[in-house]
């Protein structure tokens, strides 16, 4: 559990981060060519977080026209500038159309790059364009859809179409794709319905931990009576995560009660104070 001491001092460093960036002598033309070395050497994308940040008329532009480079590289990485252009953002609008076009490219990696580029500009007039690539072979697409749709629901119909679409991305084969489909549905999305309860309920039968933890919060959320028998049959060998603790503290059922005492006692919590404080407040929402 993230105390004001530990928001502040994040805060603060990305502050600094930023103004790091503002200081930054080098032209925009010398930040792209650096990101390309970025991209070479795996290193970290700081010159690329510079030419977002300033964000203005130049960068969009220098954007702009990599889009439409003949290079998918470099098409990538107009895409990856766009999405997180401005701070705040910038050119919203225009980078939301260049990147809905590129949903129409021949390169895979240029389409999961706009998906997740989407994402980031959290637009809601992209949602439609993007939901039949949850459909898409390619299992790096679904994933990037997965993870850009759970910010993208903003009025009611775009969060029931949003909500449908992660709905059946749950059932994935691929686990990363689930991961994040059952989070985006359990815990980002507010949205109610026999399918959505049943894609989590079987979700806490998933063979990964965290989606079945994900699963846990998204039907305690919804007050689902599986939640109790679910969370007991998660707790059943003393294997324990924590978001099966933030699922009890949601629940708040008395019938919880007992187990979650006895795990205070049998859990070794010395070193994990956050552990600790989240069953110790997952305890006292099921008192009766």
């Amino acid at each position: 559990m993230e105390t004001e001491g530990t928001m502040s001092a994040q805060q603060s460093e990305m502050n600094d981060f930023w103004t790091r960036q503002a200081q930054d002598p080098r032209s925009s033309e010398a930040l792209l060519a650096t990101h390309r070395v970025e991209l070479e050497t795996d290193d970290e994308w700081d010159a690329l977080w510079i030419l977002r940040y300033r964000g203005g008329p130049q960068e969009f532009e220098m954007a702009r026209q990599l889009t439409c480079s003949s290079d998918s590289k470099d098409r990538m990485i107009g895409a990856n500038l766009l999405g997180q252009l401005g701070r705040p953002p910038t050119f919203v609008k225009e980078s939301v159309a260049i990147l809905m076009g590129l949903l129409e490219d021949p390169d895979l990696d240029v389409i999961e790059t706009a998906i997740t580029n989407l994402g980031h500009r959290n637009d809601a007039r992209a949602v439609k364009a993007m939901l039949p690539f949850a459909k898409s072979a390619n299992a790096a697409i679904r994933y990037a859809l997965a993870i850009a749709l759970g910010r993208m629901a903003r009025d009611e119909a775009t969060a029931t179409l949003v909500a449908e679409t992660l709905t059946a991305l749950t059932y994935d084969d691929d686990e990363d794709t689930r991961n994040w489909a059952m989070f985006g549905l359990g815990r980002e999305s507010d949205v109610d319905s026999t399918a959505i309860r049943a894609a989590l309920a079987a979700g806490t039968k998933d063979p990964n931990h965290e989606i079945r933890g994900e699963a846990l919060v998204g039907l305690a959320r919804r007050q689902d009576d599986r939640t109790r028998d679910a969370l007991l049959h998660e707790w059943a060998d003393d294997e324990v995560s924590l978001l099966s603790l933030e699922a009890a503290e949601i629940l708040a059922d008395p019938a919880l009660f007992v187990r979650l005492t006895e795990l205070l006692s049998v859990l070794d919590l010395d070193d994990d104070q956050r552990f600790k404080n989240q069953l110790l407040t997952a305890i006292a929402a099921c008192r009766s």
